[in-house]
């Protein structure tokens, strides 16, 4: 009786080696398209449009997802996250985002928001969403590996 449980132990050990690979895979760059709008922090009347272009990466550690945003109108954001869930076909992060005021010297970092982006491996996509800290403007992104 006690060789099929060896037997079981060994094989699940190995299979569990042989998928560590596979998560590495999420590290790297991934770049992305947004879409959505909230109001301009600084300039009332005015909208920004989170995440319409973006690029972040993932360290090999998995441990958190970062970058940065910009939009067509010259509006420049960054956004942080941190591993939630990882599964064998999936990885998730959750965290914050903001605008980046580059008028004043340093910029100053305003956070508005946060986010949740859904990484697949089979496709090496990703697809999330935002929303805006008071729950009043939303979007949602998607992206590839690079």
């Amino acid at each position: 009786m006690r060789i099929p449980k060896i037997k079981t132990s060994v094989l699940s050990l190995v299979l569990f080696l042989g998928a560590m690979p596979l998560f590495a895979q999420y590290a790297g760059n991934w770049v992305g398209e947004g879409y959505g709008k909230c109001p301009h922090p600084a300039l009332p009347g005015q909208a920004i449009y989170p995440w319409q272009k973006w690029g972040g990466s993932i360290p090999i550690s998995l441990s958190d997802f970062t970058g940065k945003w910009s939009d067509s109108g010259g509006n420049l954001g960054y956004f942080k996250g941190t591993l939630t869930y990882q599964g064998p076909i999936s990885a998730e992060y959750r965290g914050v985002w903001g605008w980046i005021d580059t008028s004043v010297f340093p910029p100053y970092y305003k956070e508005l928001g946060k986010f949740y982006m859904n990484f697949r491996l089979a496709t090496m996509t990703c697809k999330g969403e935002w929303w805006t800290m008071d729950g009043s403007a939303n979007g949602w992104m998607k992206g590839k590996r690079e």
